[in-house]
């Protein structure tokens, strides 16, 4: 939406929000929370300029194309661990195991493109 973030300093913000570029992380005070928005309220370039920053930092680390990214590099990743296991003959799947595993990879990109587009 191009706003500036306020949030708590812990957790999922941590990896979402840049501090003093693209919004403030806070302590979980009400003191640290009105000082960081009355800075936002009173340097308007300031928050301009971080909501642009949070536009672009979002497009370019939770894009559809980087999510699809990450996304191809998992599936590599586990043939590559698939060809080794075979090669070395440590561990053997049936088709059956394979389409499991292939049906619960599926639900967990269809959950996660619903939580990115639907909330």
């Amino acid at each position: 939406a191009g706003r500036p973030v306020v949030a708590v300093n812990s957790g999922g913000p941590m990896e979402t929000v840049v501090d003093q570029k693209t919004g403030f992380l806070c302590d979980n005070t009400p003191e640290d929370f009105s000082r960081a928005l009355l800075r936002l309220l009173g340097e308007k370039d300031l928050s301009l300029t971080m909501g642009r920053s949070g536009h672009d930092h979002v497009k370019a680390k939770f894009s559809t194309q980087q999510f699809r990214k990450q996304w191809l590099q998992l599936v590599d990743e586990c043939i590559e661990k698939g060809k080794l296991r075979r090669k070395n003959n440590q561990q053997r799947y049936t088709i059956w195991k394979s389409f499991y595993y292939i049906h619960e990879a599926s639900l967990t990109l269809l959950a996660a493109i619903v939580l990115t587009y639907v909330l």
